[in-house]
């Protein structure tokens, strides 16, 4: 590896004068944004899916309250057995 190609990062007082300065690419660290862009992306998605989740479970709540509270017996044997085909 060429000297040109060295590059690190150290915390106050290391003496780095030995090195050879940061190229531009080096300072605009192109894989960190990358890194940082698809973790937020992520996390957003993730936060999407529980929100979808919450919402399914809630719907699926409310309809289930629904058909019990209507007193419809065909309509909930009916929404039953789509529930016993599920699992």
């Amino acid at each position: 590896m060429g000297r040109e190609r060295i590059h690190a990062l150290a915390r106050d007082g290391m003496d780095l004068s030995g090195l050879p300065a940061a190229t531009p690419r080096q300072r605009q660290d192109a894989g960190w944004k990358l890194e940082w862009t698809l973790w937020r992306a992520n996390l957003a998605l993730f936060f999407v899916a529980l929100a979808g989740f919450v919402a399914t479970l809630a719907a699926g709540a409310t309809l289930w309250a629904v058909l019990t509270a209507r007193g419809d017996d065909q309509l909930l044997r009916r929404w039953r057995a789509v529930c016993a085909v599920r699992a």
